[in-house]
């Protein structure tokens, strides 16, 4: 996704520009850091199965009406997927080609007529829909670490001889500390869906005689979607060897960590 999409990132390309009577001035220090060897191996490890039903109803109003529909076309296609408190909220939309036939002669009374030609015509329209439902708690899902922010108050004393001054908290200096740690969520996969549909035609007019075309179209969707649950871990290497330098690196079967942590080769 490109920055441009994000108010307040910069843009990637694109020149900056001062949008305020605001000042800033910034200074870059010569940076450090520093690697080390690391064994560990990330996976993708399945923990569960969720499924969500839920009821559609919409109406597709066709002006030039219709005296059959032929066949439809169902596809859904999910936009978004989370988990949050221990919720899986699904948006998404299904699309949907509708075939349908028209009498050549829209005038026509196809009620007292043996035989007439139609027209086939295709239409695509998008539903959207919106799903939620707990997930079983039996399910143990990964949980993210609080932002840590801490503040360190300076002493500051200005008390001399003849008394002036002050002794306490510095007013204007201090130190801040604030770590965050970046959090792997639990992600869920479609895997299968079903729809089982009830299909209505009506008429514009309940009044309407008996030879008029359909021109509403209603449906009614019962929509299953079948996800499976994943959470991303680190597994734990640890080195098995003797004194000599001969050994190997086994994973610890009893320790699986839910973060970035491995633990750091002890031998060269």
């Amino acid at each position: 996704m490109s920055n441009n999409c994000i108010p307040n990132l910069l843009p990637s390309g694109c020149p900056t520009r001062d949008c305020s009577d605001i000042e800033l001035e910034s200074t870059i220090l010569t940076p450090t850091g520093t690697s080390h060897r690391r064994h560990g191996e990330k996976k993708i490890r399945k923990i569960g199965e969720a499924k969500i039903s839920g009821v559609i109803i919409d109406h597709v109003q066709i002006p030039e009406g219709f005296v059959e529909i032929k066949g439809i076309k169902r596809t859904p296609i999910i936009n978004q997927c989370k988990i949050i408190d221990h919720m899986l909220i699904v948006e998404g939309y299904i699309i949907k080609d509708i075939k349908y036939a028209t009498p050549i002669d829209p005038t026509i009374d196809t009620s007292r007529c043996r035989t007439y030609r139609n027209n086939l015509n295709d239409i695509i329209i998008k539903v959207p829909f919106s799903f939620a439902s707990p997930l079983d708690r039996r399910i143990r899902l990964p949980r993210p670490e609080a932002r840590e922010k801490r503040r360190f108050e300076y002493y500051n004393n200005t008390i001399e001889p003849c008394d002036k001054g002050f002794m306490g908290q510095s007013l204007c200096d201090g130190e801040e500390f604030e770590s965050v740690t970046l959090f792997r969520p639990p992600f869920a996969e479609l895997i299968s869906w079903s729809i089982r549909e009830g299909d209505i035609l009506r008429k514009c007019d309940e009044n309407c005689c008996e030879g008029e075309l359909y021109s509403i179209f209603t449906e009614k969707i019962v929509l299953t979607l079948e996800f499976d649950i994943f959470k991303i871990e680190i597994e734990k290497w640890h080195y098995s060897g003797d004194s000599d330098g001969r050994g190997c690196y086994v994973v610890d079967a009893d320790e699986v960590v839910e973060d970035d942590e491995v633990v750091e080769d002890n031998q060269e």
